[in-house]
């Protein structure tokens, strides 16, 4: 084989792994949607809106600062998620929640009347606001995955660690 022949051919071998190269990302299938970003914010309520600690005014007090401030921050940057752990899992109890107005309000929407404001979960939920339930904390309190409010997510261990893991700061009610 002479020297023309060899240059020739290594330059048919160098453009076939290029070519095999750059045709791999094709070939391998759709790619997989980005993740989301993770949530800046992470509200942890441990607080149950049906019984509160001795030292509050109102029944309910902490579920609705924490819920307050989830609205505050979800409107300020987004991304904000809150995570119901302990006694804070009772605010994804339906029958607790639906009777407290302020947290959620049985009326909103009305289509009869545009002043009806909802109760603060459904503005968090409705700005986008992600709300996560530590599923040992609810299972604890009889609840279930298919028993806690619409719109909540029943935590898993990777949805947990990413929520803390990856915040940019954590408040705590």
């Amino acid at each position: 084989m002479n020297r023309r022949s060899f240059i020739s051919g290594l330059g048919v071998v160098m453009a076939a792994l290029f070519a095999f190269a750059t045709a791999q990302p094709a070939l391998a299938g759709p790619s997989q949607a980005a993740s989301p970003a993770p949530e800046k914010t992470v509200v942890h309520l441990t607080k149950a809106p049906d019984k509160q600690g001795m030292n509050e005014v109102e029944l309910g007090e902490a579920a609705m600062l924490a819920l307050q401030m989830g609205n505050l921050m979800q409107g300020m940057q987004g991304r904000t998620a809150i995570f119901l752990s302990l006694d804070g899992t009772v605010l994804a109890d339906p029958g607790v929640v639906m009777n407290i107005p302020a947290i959620y309000n049985p009326d909103y929407p009305d289509p009869d009347n545009e002043d009806v404001e909802p109760g603060l979960l459904q503005a968090f939920l409705g700005a986008g606001g992600r709300i996560v339930v530590c599923p040992l904390c609810a299972l604890r309190r009889g609840l279930t995955q298919d028993t806690i409010m619409p719109g909540f997510e029943w935590g898993s261990p990777g949805a947990i660690s990413g929520l803390f893991g990856k915040a940019e700061q954590i408040i705590s009610f």
